[in-house]
């Protein structure tokens, strides 16, 4: 089975696109699938243990105008290039239209790959309105010609099928998944040393991009209430993004600059050690209403809860489909944004080291059995294979 895999964004960035496409293409190789990946020349991947050729494109890198004309470079070079695949898997993005196009000119089978829906990534860029219709045109009309779509929750494969009017046959939900060797408990005590992070302090965590959807301003306005009960506490924020700015005014406007850390980018290779630094592992989400009722819509198929549980955390997760299962496996679950539970069940588990080692053991045993990316890879070559007999 030969495929090409099409990507719309950044690989330089350490975000959650970059670790799903390499994760998944390193697991679909491994699986006997003959994949060449294809991404945009707006940065080159740095990670480790490649085993597929990954070719890039020119594009220029201004907002909304570098996806149009990537995928239109793209296109042409593809039209060129031999021998041609079976299959094009295409991780859709905002106006991605020519290179999927392309696959039924050449009567090729057209699989995308859907983590949400673009609109809500053109509404948190705060685009105008005729740009937002044609990206909801361009997302139906590639539904309406894919041979198969891939979801990473079932809530998103229920509200593109229910939006779209998307036969329920042509879509297939499979979550995400996590690097289980990678990401593994390690000697906290070590990893605290290596980093510089005292050891005699409880640190809340959260690993991730700075989303508006993420609710990360919820786990600094928590600290306070936490605190009161257990003094020795601080936050720890890793990674960067767009909301950044607002979480550090909002930790100026509490007094608490001393007790809030922010790391900035880590590189993948050095998260597992970041994490293992946590003492309690959380991701709150929520927002605005309209926020909330975007993450109540599609879910999440959460890469940072797997990463969590899979280095042995114990966590607090919203109650949004895709994370809730992990209520009383590794953690406790909370109403999204709800500070005040965040604040009670946070202090639960400081309060018992037996009790987060409880969770720690179970959700890295689930993630081990269930979460890896070879599972995801082993399935996802499944569907294809399934495509292709169709």
């Amino acid at each position: 089975m030969k495929v090409w895999s099409i990507f719309y964004g950044n690989l330089s960035l350490n975000q959650g696109p970059t670790t799903h496409f390499t994760e998944l293409t390193k697991c679909l190789t491994n699986a006997g699938v003959e994949v060449t990946a294809y991404a945009p020349a707006l940065g080159r991947y740095s990670g480790q243990n490649q085993n597929f050729p990954l070719k890039y494109t020119w594009t220029l890198k201004l907002p909304f105008v570098r996806v149009v004309v990537y995928d239109f470079l793209l296109a042409l070079r593809l039209l060129f290039t031999f021998p041609k695949p079976d299959i094009f898997y295409v991780r859709v993005a905002y106006f991605s239209l020519f290179t999927p196009l392309l696959a039924k000119i050449l009567r090729r089978k057209l699989v995308l790959e859907i983590n949400g829906f673009v609109v809500d990534d053109v509404l948190s860029k705060g685009w105008p309105a005729p740009l937002r219709w044609v990206s909801i045109s361009c997302e139906k009309f590639l539904h309406k010609i894919a041979d198969a779509a891939i979801c990473v929750s079932a809530t998103i494969s229920e509200a593109v099928q229910q939006s779209f009017g998307i036969p329920r046959r042509k879509l297939v939900a499979l979550e995400n998944g996590v690097n289980i060797e990678h990401f593994r408990p390690l000697d906290k005590a070590k990893c605290r040393a290596e980093l510089g992070f005292d050891s005699q302090i409880n640190y809340i965590g959260y690993v991730g991009c700075f989303t508006g959807w993420d609710g990360i301003e919820h786990i600094v306005h928590a600290l306070p209430g936490i605190q009161k009960t257990f003094p020795q506490t601080k936050v720890l924020l890793v990674g960067d993004g767009e909301q950044r700015k607002f979480v550090e005014s909002e930790v100026r406007r509490l007094n608490l600059a001393k007790e809030v850390i922010f790391t900035g980018y880590v590189q993948y290779a050095d998260l597992p050690k970041y994490l293992n630094v946590f003492t309690v592992a959380v991701a709150p989400y929520g927002g605005s209403e309209s926020i909330q009722t975007r993450n109540k819509k599609g879910g999440l198929s959460s890469l940072k809860s797997k990463e969590y549980i899979s280095c042995g955390l114990p966590v607090v997760v919203a109650d949004i489909s895709g994370v809730a299962y992990l209520a009383g496996l590794a953690g406790y679950v909370i109403p999204q944004g709800d500070r005040q539970s965040l604040t009670e069940k946070v202090k639960i588990l400081l309060s018992s080291k037996s009790l987060r080692e409880k969770f720690a053991r179970a959700g890295r045993e689930y993630a081990v059995k269930n979460c890896s990316w070879q599972n995801v890879a082993d399935k996802t070559k499944e569907i294809l294979a399934g495509v292709l007999k169709k």
